[in-house]
């Protein structure tokens, strides 16, 4: 059986592992396009390969040909090496905006699908923390990435994750003074620009966003406007451990 994992949840594990990146780093002020493998391999140790996967004797049971990226966890080794994000650079759609994405998703499967505890332990009425409990993982072998299975559920909550560290939250509240979302879609080319990804990306990650403001809307919860849950954010965030 699947692990349901509630976008919330999924949603709370990126801003957390950003949160690590810029304790880490010191720099709380992100760039971006964000540069995802120095983000992964600082708070996970993953290396990324780019590798032609279609030349790649040793797959010879992989689709290599509709194969975009791959992941090797710890203690499975591609050439020698473990814990590594594989892309393909023989895959015929491997643009710069998908690459960065591809980066994202095979992340998004270690953060959500390979760690122990992470997203695994947190319950529906739990999102605003992520246990650390050691828990087991999900996944344990290698992985590879196709576009005949994007609509697996775990290819979906890993696709989540991506379009949700590439187009934080939190950035997104700051660009716009007001509770409608809508405004956005009048300036997709820069936003695609500013964050390094493609117009289909972008365009599900603000749909992602307007549900889950109107779903905070309709359940009574206390909600911010915008602009002030952009302040409460960023005064977190300085405090994030």
């Amino acid at each position: 059986m699947v692990e349901f994992i509630p976008k919330q949840v999924i949603q709370k594990v990126a801003e957390q592992d950003l949160w690590r990146y810029r304790s880490y780093t010191g720099d709380f002020n992100l760039e971006f396009p964000l540069n995802v493998g120095d983000v992964f391999q600082c708070i996970f140790g993953l290396q990324t390969d780019f590798i032609d996967l279609t030349q790649e004797e040793s797959l010879k049971g992989v689709s290599t040909q509709n194969t975009w990226g791959g992941l090797y966890p710890e203690k499975c080794f591609f050439q020698g090496k473990d814990k590594v994000i594989l892309i393909n650079t023989g895959y015929t759609g491997m643009t710069e905006e998908f690459c960065r994405f591809a980066i994202a998703h095979a992340g998004g499967h270690y953060a959500l699908h390979y760690r122990a505890g992470g997203a695994f332990n947190a319950g529906w009425d739990d999102i605003l923390r992520v246990s650390s409990e050691p828990t087991t993982p999900l996944l344990c072998g290698p992985l590879f990435c196709n576009p005949l299975e994007i609509h697996h559920p775990l290819e979906i909550q890993a696709s989540y994750y991506a379009a949700a560290i590439l187009v934080p939250r939190g950035e997104i509240f700051r660009l716009t003074g007001g509770p409608n979302l809508l405004d956005l879609y009048h300036h997709e080319n820069e936003l695609c620009h500013k964050f390094g990804v493609s117009r289909q990306i972008l365009e599900l990650r603000l749909q992602h966003l307007e549900a889950e403001l109107e779903a905070d809307r309709r359940s009574n919860q206390r909600f911010y406007s915008l602009s002030e849950f952009a302040k409460n954010l960023e005064s977190i965030e300085k405090l994030a451990p």
